[in-house]
């Protein structure tokens, strides 16, 4: 396979959605990794040592910033071969997507009512577990605990 067949988009125009929102949220929780590995070191030593300075725009290329870059970028082209156009990935989200166009959702009101039951559950557990931890709390403190 050639790298021009290899970055053709597998499938074009089924499962976009599916395919490019999990891409997003790879590319997402990519960019904070890179920004977490960014920030982890402390900027002393060779990890912040600039070596590139550009004043025009005041900002200063150091080690760190190329490392992550790079690392943004190899996660990047690894995240669209292997999610968004590899083939076993891609017919999985393909049929994920499909299928999740088969399914009834229920209607608007449905989902206010149901919403509300399970905020007013919600509130009745609460305020039951609150109760109970402070009827606890009086029974230990009254026997000495």
């Amino acid at each position: 396979m050639t790298l021009k067949e290899r970055f053709q988009l597998y499938k074009p125009g089924q499962g976009m959605a599916a395919r490019y929102a999990a891409g997003g949220i790879v590319e997402t929780m990519v960019y904070f990794g890179c920004w977490s590995l960014y920030e982890h070191p402390s900027h002393e030593g060779w990890w912040g040592t600039p070596f590139l300075s550009l004043d025009a725009l005041n900002l200063a290329m150091n080690w760190g910033l190329t490392v992550c870059s790079l690392v943004f970028v190899a996660a990047t082209a690894t995240n669209w071969l292997l999610v968004v156009n590899h083939p076993k990935a891609a017919d999985f989200l393909i049929e994920t997507e499909a299928e999740l166009r088969k399914v009834n959702w229920p209607a608007r009101h449905e989902y206010l009512n149901s919403s509300f039951v399970v905020i007013l559950s919600v509130v009745i557990l609460s305020m039951w577990l609150v109760f109970s931890d402070m009827v606890v709390t009086f029974l230990l403190r009254r026997i000495g605990y």
